[in-house]
Parts: C-alpha cells; sequence; structure tokens
C-alpha cells in the first residue's frame, strides 16, 4: 500500500499568498526588487538585464 510519508509522487504546491496587478500569482517566499518603479521577480531579474542592456547598444549604434 503507499504511504504517503514513504514517497510523495507530487511535491507539494507552492503557497500562493497573493495576485498581483496583471492576474499572476504571487508565491510564498518570492523575493522582488525594485527596477524602473516596477517590482520585479527575482528570478525574472535577468531578463530585464538583458532587455535593458540590448536596448542600450541598440540606442547607442543609432547615435555612432
Amino acid at each position: 500500500m503507499y504511504d504517503k510519508n514513504e514517497m510523495q509522487f507530487f511535491p507539494d504546491e507552492p503557497k500562493i499568498i497573493h495576485y498581483d496587478f496583471s492576474g499572476e500569482p504571487i508565491y510564498e517566499g518570492d523575493e522582488y526588487v525594485e527596477y524602473d518603479g516596477e517590482k520585479i521577480l527575482l528570478d525574472d531579474m535577468a531578463y530585464y538585464a538583458k532587455e535593458y542592456i540590448f536596448s542600450s547598444i541598440y540606442v547607442a549604434g543609432d547615435y555612432v
């Protein structure tokens, strides 16, 4: 027989504590940083950093 304490086939879902303005869930333990007046999930910060660098290089190329 399956013993719940012995093995879990599905890990527990993270606890949703709130929803942001766009309807995305905010999970317990998520860390946010302030960036351009917005709160951004720390895990997504690498994406925004790449976007900022690409935009800066693109704009700089227009002025060269």
